[in-house]
């Protein structure tokens, strides 16, 4: 075995563990690799150099490297500037820097349980915060949270921390269409009770979007009557987040209601979009990035859960003139997206 090979694939296991990994021939090999100063030093920097300028690992793969590492064997070059060698410094810069890498600040604690050089800082408030704070940071460019709506249209009062499952399901697999990922697929979007003291609902909502303090305008081109009657007022009873598919779901066109329903909810913790939530989300998003979503082209609506006349009201056809809810039929442009609602903090 190559001795950069031999590095490279033993840097992950544990140096107590790793002599039993071994035999005869090998251990000859790793002693000389990993005892030997001089060489393994050289192995070392020129491997960490060569890796880290083809960009075939990522910041996070050399700093695990650099943490394995016996400290002994690493040059000062090895390591970034920010971090020193001095004594115990070199665990809290490397925690932190392994600590920005990690899904979420759940991760950091068990982290620090592995560790008994670590356990000590499992409530280092500092590298929570810095966790957190670009963990935020990147979430708040995938979500229509607080800072979105605080940005385009106001102030939506409290906001409720971004779910967990939410943050989770984000980065999984798209259910509907493969070799995505949810927040490819989806708008993530916080459903609040009202804007700048306003309550939300379906008509404060087609005058909210036609001055936001900043990006795209919009309005609903045509809005049923009947539908304006029966759901124009209905109230926001408590603020949530939700996931809206970015699309009707493949095969759901043309359906009556009951196939419909019944096709959404087969993926468990999807149901029908309702009226206002799928209104809100296209809105947004489209205040944000100019992307109509439920286009018309071809012409897309969702079918919702609400009703007026008996009729089951439809959202989407967003064209340049503005957003459609409408009464519906079975016909092949009304397909259904996917809606999936995340509890409000204490319910």
């Amino acid at each position: 075995m190559q001795p950069v090979n031999l590095i490279k694939s033993h840097t992950s296991i544990p140096w107590s563990s790793m002599a039993t990994r071994f035999n005869g021939r090998n251990i000859a090999v790793a002693g000389i690799c990993l005892l030997g100063t001089v060489i393994a030093v050289k192995l070392i920097w020129d491997y960490l150099k060569k890796e880290s300028a083809s960009s075939s690992l990522s910041p996070a793969q050399i700093d695990r490297y650099k943490f394995f590492f016996p400290m002994s064997l690493l040059p000062a070059a090895t390591l970034n500037q920010d971090i020193t060698i001095a004594g115990a410094s070199i665990v809290p810069d490397i925690w932190r820097r392994i600590c920005e890498f990690l899904p979420t600040p759940k991760d950091i604690l068990h982290l620090s349980q592995t560790c008994k050089a670590l356990v000590g800082l499992r409530t280092d408030a500092q590298v929570l915060q810095i966790k957190w704070q670009n963990h935020t940071n990147d979430l708040e460019k995938v979500v229509f949270g607080k800072e979105a709506w605080n940005a385009h249209f106001g102030d939506v009062g409290e906001v409720d921390p971004i779910p967990e499952a939410l943050v989770k399901a984000l980065e999984e697999p798209c259910p509907f269409i493969k070799g995505k990922k949810v927040k490819e697929t989806h708008i993530a979007c916080w459903i609040p009770t009202s804007v700048n003291g306003t309550p939300l609902n379906l008509n404060t909502l087609g005058e909210l979007v036609q001055k936001p303090l900043q990006g795209n305008t919009s309005k609903y081109e045509y809005i049923w009557p009947q539908a304006k009657t029966d759901h124009g007022d209905k109230p926001i009873e408590k603020g949530h987040w939700i996931l809206l598919t970015k699309t009707v779901l493949e095969g759901s066109r043309n359906k009556t209601y009951d196939q419909q329903k019944q096709l959404v909810e087969s993926y468990s913790v999807y149901e029908v979009p309702t009226v206002l939530s799928t209104a809100i989300a296209l809105f947004m998003h489209h205040a944000r990035t100019g992307e109509r979503l439920y286009n018309d082209n071809p012409w897309t609506v969702t079918r919702c859960q609400e009703k007026s006349d008996g009729w089951s009201l439809v959202v989407g056809g967003f064209a340049a003139g503005g957003l459609h809810v409408h009464d519906t039929y079975v016909n092949e442009f009304i397909g259904v997206g996917g809606l999936r609602k995340f509890p409000a903090l204490g319910t």
